[in-house]
């Protein structure tokens, strides 16, 4: 799997995703255990490790957005479940 992430999470994005922890352990849903790594995912099925390389930021996020993951036989389909300004 190829991916990007920034080498700090944008505050807004933080706070989201503390809200969103704090929100599914009070429904009794069980946390991820591992920690969360903001990143966006453009590449899939590697046949090799991705190399680990720095890039400038090349833009801003305007908005965050809840997605689910669908596989189906043409591959992963996605659909946006709520969207957030990225404040």
């Amino acid at each position: 799997m190829g991916w990007l992430a920034p080498g700090e999470p944008p505050p807004a994005l933080v706070r989201l995703q503390g809200a969103l922890d704090a929100a599914l352990t009070a429904e009794g849903f069980p946390l991820e255990e591992r920690a969360f790594q903001a990143h966006v995912t453009v590449l899939r099925n590697l046949r090799q490790p991705a190399p680990q390389q720095e890039f400038p930021a090349l833009a801003t996020a305007l908005e965050f957005v809840l997605a689910a993951a669908r596989r189906e036989d043409t591959g992963p389909r996605y659909e946006i479940l709520e969207r957030f300004p990225a404040r």
